[in-house]
């Protein structure tokens, strides 16, 4: 049996064992995936003779990096690590932009707001398309930035509420404006391809989406 897990240090609500496991289903699939709660990335050491992969979440996405042989992320955040020849990626901003697509999101000129590993993946995938891109400077207040820059597109990758209505918000529970649980599907999709070594058709998306909207 294949072993993966998530670590982090606030995970216990996470949806990606159920989201993970759909697909092990769907594919036949001997393997489990858990979550392993972490305060200091050298806990995760201790996995690397066990799992066959990690996933990481904040804030471990920078802190991971310096146990990897291979970044082929190209950036300085890994959501996703093959531990046998300790390579890492990331597929948050592969995930954001899927999920652009499947909601026609307007992506030409966008304003992020935060700097965190995912809106630095989110970052890095809007530059390869010469999209526009804005980073929040926290010197300034996002109301008026808004109304300065007029953007077609306003990501939220903060805890933070601000009120807004038109916002993409990279959390998925007690979230505003567009959920981003279509980019937390589609990461993980990309993400058991690198763990599993096999192509897994994006049309399993619109599964997982229907189970998890069932269970809640």
């Amino acid at each position: 049996m294949k072993k993966f897990f998530l670590i982090g240090n606030d995970i216990s609500k996470s949806l990606s064992p159920k989201i993970h496991s759909i697909i092990y289903r769907e594919y036949d699939i001997d393997a489990k995936y858990e979550l392993y709660q972490i305060q200091d990335i050298k806990e995760a050491i201790k996995l690397f003779n066990i799992a066959d992969g990690l996933n990481i979440t904040a804030p471990f996405k920078d802190k991971i990096t310096k146990y990897l042989k291979h970044n082929f992320a190209q950036i300085n955040s890994v959501n996703t690590m093959i531990v046998h020849n300790l390579s890492g990626y990331s597929t948050d901003g592969l995930g954001f932009m899927l999920d652009a697509k499947r909601l026609g999101l307007n992506i030409k000129r966008v304003y992020i707001i935060g700097s965190g590993g995912a809106a630095i993946s989110i970052m890095h995938e809007l530059s390869k398309i010469e999209s526009e891109i804005f980073i929040h400077d926290r010197k300034h207040d996002v109301f008026d930035t808004i109304k300065k820059i007029n953007p077609s597109l306003v990501i939220n990758a903060t805890p933070v509420k601000f009120g807004l209505d038109k916002v993409y918000d990279l959390k998925y529970n007690d979230y505003e404006g567009i959920s981003g649980i279509g980019m937390l599907i589609y990461q993980a999709i990309l993400s058991s391809e690198l763990f599993l070594g096999t192509k897994i058709n994006l049309s399993i998306f619109s599964k997982i989406l229907r189970c998890i909207q069932n269970e809640n």
